[in-house]
């Protein structure tokens, strides 16, 4: 990976933590778990929900929720420089 890359990437990965801080944090914490944005493997929103003794479905629900206000807030246009 080029420095230039690596530089890139902790940009990208700044940001997205900017706009998960948006979110309460549950809300965060099940965006992070359901997209793998820890690092780790994506989890189900059945895994997600055992985890935090929630119904798979709350999850989904919460998990929408999140993505709406993620999708409303000014900050998700500084990601779209990533996405070239």
């Amino acid at each position: 990976m080029t420095p230039e890359k690596m530089v890139k990437r902790q940009l990208m990965k700044q940001e997205v933590m900017k706009l998960l801080n948006t979110l309460s944090k549950r809300e965060a914490e099940i965006v992070t778990l359901h997209y793998g944005l820890d690092g780790e493997t994506p989890r189900s929103f059945k895994e997600i929900g055992r985890m935090m003794q929630l119904s798979r479905e709350r999850i989904r629900q919460i998990n929408g929720i999140a993505l709406s206000k993620l999708r409303q807030t000014n900050n998700i246009d500084n990601l779209k420089f990533y996405l070239v």
